[in-house]
């Protein structure tokens, strides 16, 4: 299975979405190494930096120009205020257990 990732914008949750997505939203410029993200076995939400996404950051700041690079400094100034991780999905009840009559 792929791995996916949560992060956030403007105050908000977004995800899931996969490492390609991740990748395109940083040579977008609407990712920077303080977008603080998420994904499953993590406990709380971290910088990208502090990640293994980093690797994926710096490889994509290579195709990246020095105008969307002062664009992603300025997003990356906003102060974001993370969510909370994603609910986990709870168990299904099982349809064979019977209710005493």
């Amino acid at each position: 299975m792929a791995e996916t990732w949560y992060y956030a914008e403007e105050n908000e949750q977004k995800g899931p979405v996969n490492v390609q997505a991740i990748k395109s939203r940083i040579r977008e410029g609407k990712l920077s190494t303080d977008t603080l993200v998420w994904q499953d076995g993590m406990a709380t939400w971290q910088p990208l930096k502090d990640t293994k996404l980093y690797e994926v950051y710096t490889a994509q700041q290579q195709a990246v120009t020095p105008t969307r690079r002062r664009r992603r400094a300025v997003v990356a100034a906003s102060n974001v205020v993370p969510p909370p991780p994603p609910a986990r999905p709870q168990k299904e009840i099982s349809s064979s257990s019977s209710l005493p009559s």
